[in-house]
């Protein structure tokens, strides 16, 4: 596809498939493709998805990116964030090795580099080890969505596909913020002290709450930190602000939990110590 042809789908979303190998797959690709994009709010662009055999793959490898090997998939954008003009080349003979090797089927391994073929195209990069957990939270997400959800997603968002967009979040927060991993071991430990000193039930209800507590705002942070980054990755000055405020909620949070671990525990670990003297 020519760059100059970006007018043309600027209001309109066209989706192109070529298969220049002789597999057949289990599943209708142009649907599956619509359906991801509908997932991810993609609305207009221009998608061609090419499955491919291994010289392709390696050519297309050598000339644009000079490296001289086989890979599963190479994806570029002619266009831009708000108009896609993308070419998807998928290999399905690495397809069928990556599928033996991680025990997947086909369909199923053609579907997930679909799937990051077109997270690629939205802007997502896997340079980095946060960058990477993002994507692969993210694919993993539409996966699961687009095998519960029929044929137009936001018309029949069930419970189930709200709470895999829910575990989405969490995973991501665990997987990327080491602060939101710190909070669950003390709180861990906390709840483990705690049943080892018995401590009442009112006093359960303000632990679990503080618990609770700094894990939400935790995740609030994280939230507002990727929202800003969306918006600009320049250091601006009010961007780096919000951050900052963002955090000062965390820290203050993270402070009541010691004054209410000190309320709760400290006379008592005295106590069990000193021998209730």
């Amino acid at each position: 596809m020519e760059k100059n042809s970006l007018n043309n789908h600027q209001n309109k979303l066209t989706v192109n498939i070529n298969n220049d190998t002789k597999v057949r797959f289990n599943f209708t690709i142009r649907k599956f493709i619509k359906k991801i994009l509908t997932l991810k709010q993609i609305e207009s662009g221009f998608f061609d998805f090419n499955f491919v055999k291994k010289d392709t793959i390696i050519n297309l490898n050598k000339e644009h990116l000079n490296k001289s090997y086989s890979t599963d998939i190479i994806s570029f954008n002619l266009g831009d964030q708000d108009n896609i003009i993308g070419d998807v080349y998928i290999c399905v003979e690495q397809a069928k090795k990556n599928a033996k090797e991680y025990k997947n089927t086909l369909d199923d391994e053609i579907k997930l580099l679909i799937v990051h073929g077109i997270l690629h195209l939205a802007g997502y990069e896997d340079y980095s080890e946060k960058d990477r957990a993002s994507m692969e939270l993210e694919q993993n997400r539409l996966l699961l969505l687009s095998k519960h959800l029929k044929d137009k997603p936001y018309k029949n968002f069930s419970f189930i596909t709200s709470l895999i967009c829910a575990v989405n979040g969490l995973k991501f927060t665990f997987y990327t913020e080491r602060s939101m991993i710190l909070h669950s071991i003390i709180a861990l430990m906390a709840i483990g002290l705690a049943f080892f000193l018995e401590i009442s039930r009112f006093e359960w209800l303000i632990l679990i709450f503080t618990i609770s507590l700094v894990l939400i705002v935790e995740t609030i942070n994280t939230s507002v930190e990727i929202s800003i980054d969306l918006v600009t990755k320049k250091k601006k000055y009010r961007a780096m602000l919000a951050k900052d405020i963002a955090a000062g909620a965390v820290l203050l949070c993270a402070l009541n939990s010691l004054i209410v671990g000190y309320l709760i525990f400290f006379d008592r670990l005295v106590n069990l110590f000193t021998g209730g003297s």
